[in-house]
C-alpha cells in the first residue's frame, strides 16, 4: 500500500513539471511611444521668460503749483490702521495702475513719462509704509502729491506726501489715512517729477499736445503763442488768463512786425540752418531771436545739454566771477551763427535757483577747474565789442 501511494505521488508531480515546463506565448508588441511636442514660449527680443514681460505704463501729468489740477484731497485724515496698511500694500502691489499724474510745488507743469512711472512705481512698492506710534503734526515745508490711475482713468489712489506723513485717500473716499512715510524717499521721488527736465524731452509737436492737455488751449491758440515765441519756461509759469490776455493782444495786431530770421548750425562745421523765434535746431529751442543787422544777433536757446568745461575766474570782472569754455567736441553740441568765426564756446553762468556755484569758492586767480555742467538756457551772443553768452545751469559736478 505504501508503494502505491508514493508512485501516484511521483506521477503527480511528473505531470506537475509536465505543465509547468511548457513554453509561454510570445508577448505582445506595444505601439511606438508618441513623441512628445514641446511647447515653446512666444519671448519679446531679450525676455527671458513670459515672466518677464514688462509692464506697459502710460504718460502722465505733472501740474505746477499755479496749475488747475482736476484732483482733489479730502479734508478728513485719521491715522491709519492695520487694515489701511494692508489695503496699501495688496493695491501698490497689483497690476491694475496704469498711470501715474502729480502736483508739486514747482511753478511749471510736465510730464510723468511712461519710465517715470516705473520707477515711481518701484519706489512705492519698496516705500516702507508704516503705522504711527505718534501722529503728531505734518510737516510745512511743502509736500508733493502722486495720483494712481487706472486704464480707465479711474482713481485707484491720491498720496500726499511731505516727507512725514505719508496720507493716502483709497479711490474717491472721503477720508485718508495718514501713514508713517519717512522711509519713502523724497529725493527719489522729487527725481522722478523733475518736470523741466522730462519737458525737455518733447519735441515742438508733442509739447504742443501736452500744453494743450495742461492749460485746457486748443491747437490754433497754440500755434499763435508758437509764432510769438512763447516757449516753455514762459508759457508753463503764465497763468491761463495771462496767455489768453496775451493771445488776445496779439490778434489785435493788425500788421505784427516781421519775424526775425538768421542762419545757424549745430556746431561749427555743421549743417546751415536759417530759424526764427518757436522753430528748432538740433535739440535746442528758440525761445527769442533778436537780429539788428548781421553782425549783431541774439538768440535764447532752450534745452537740456550736459557738457564737460573749464573753469576760471573772469580777469576783467571788478567783483568775483566765472568763466566757463566748453572742453573739446562738447562744443559741437552749441549753436553757432553762420558769421561766427570763434573758435570755441565761452559763458558766463547763471543757476536756476537749485544748485549753487559754492563747489568753486577755492578757485583763485589763475587757477583752472573742471567740472561737468548741465545748461537748461543758453543766451547766445554775437555783438560786437561784446562781453561773452550766457548760460543756465541745472547741475554742476566738479571733476578731479
Amino acid at each position: 500500500m505504501g508503494k502505491l501511494l508514493a508512485i501516484l505521488l511521483a506521477l503527480i508531480f511528473l505531470l506537475t513539471a509536465a505543465a509547468c515546463s511548457k513554453p509561454a506565448a510570445p508577448p505582445q508588441e506595444l505601439p511606438p511611444p508618441v513623441e512628445e511636442v514641446e511647447q515653446q514660449e512666444v519671448l519679446a527680443p531679450g525676455q527671458d521668460s513670459a515672466l518677464d514681460a514688462p509692464k506697459p505704463w502710460q504718460a502722465g501729468v505733472v501740474y505746477g503749483l499755479t496749475d488747475g489740477c482736476p484732483y482733489t484731497f479730502p479734508l478728513n485724515r485719521t491715522e491709519a490702521a492695520q487694515a489701511q496698511l494692508d489695503r496699501w500694500n495688496e493695491l501698490i502691489a497689483s497690476q491694475s495702475i496704469d498711470r501715474f499724474d502729480a502736483r508739486t510745488m514747482a511753478s511749471c507743469s510736465g510730464v510723468v513719462t511712461p519710465e517715470n512711472a516705473r520707477a515711481i512705481s518701484e519706489i512705492l512698492q519698496n516705500a516702507g509704509l508704516a503705522l504711527m506710534d505718534d501722529m503728531g503734526n505734518p510737516n510745512t515745508g511743502g509736500s508733493m502729491e502722486i495720483i494712481a490711475l487706472d486704464l480707465d482713468g479711474s482713481k485707484l489712489f491720491h498720496c500726499l506726501y511731505d516727507q512725514y506723513w505719508f496720507t493716502v485717500q483709497f479711490g474717491e473716499e472721503d477720508t485718508a489715512y495718514v501713514f508713517d512715510g519717512s522711509l519713502v524717499g523724497w529725493g527719489q521721488l522729487e527725481e522722478q517729477l523733475n518736470t523741466l527736465a522730462d519737458i525737455d524731452k518733447l519735441d515742438w509737436e508733442e509739447y504742443v499736445l501736452h500744453m494743450a492737455g495742461t492749460k485746457g488751449l486748443n491747437e490754433s491758440e497754440l500755434r499763435s503763442l508758437e509764432n510769438m515765441g512763447y516757449l516753455r519756461e514762459e508759457l508753463q509759469s503764465m497763468p491761463i488768463d495771462e496767455i489768453r490776455m496775451t493771445l488776445g493782444q496779439w490778434e489785435d495786431l493788425d500788421d505784427p512786425q516781421e519775424e526775425a530770421t538768421a542762419v545757424f548750425s549745430i556746431g561749427r562745421d555743421g549743417q546751415l540752418k536759417e530759424i526764427a523765434d518757436g522753430g528748432k535746431i538740433g535739440q535746442w529751442l528758440i525761445a527769442e531771436l533778436s537780429v539788428q543787422d548781421d553782425n549783431w544777433v541774439e538768440g535764447t536757446f532752450l534745452s537740456k545739454v550736459e557738457v564737460e568745461c573749464t573753469v576760471t575766474l573772469d580777469p576783467m570782472a571788478e567783483e568775483r566771477a566765472y568763466l566757463f569754455s566748453v572742453n573739446g567736441e562738447d562744443c559741437d553740441k552749441f549753436p553757432f551763427y553762420e558769421k561766427d568765426d570763434r573758435e570755441g564756446v565761452w559763458f558766463q553762468p547763471y543757476t536756476n535757483g537749485e544748485v549753487t556755484l559754492d563747489c568753486l569758492n577755492d578757485l583763485t586767480d589763475g587757477q583752472k577747474a573742471t567740472c561737468r555742467v548741465t545748461i537748461y538756457e543758453y543766451n547766445y551772443c554775437y555783438v560786437p565789442m561784446a562781453g561773452y553768452s550766457m548760460a543756465g545751469i541745472s547741475q554742476i559736478e566738479l571733476l578731479p
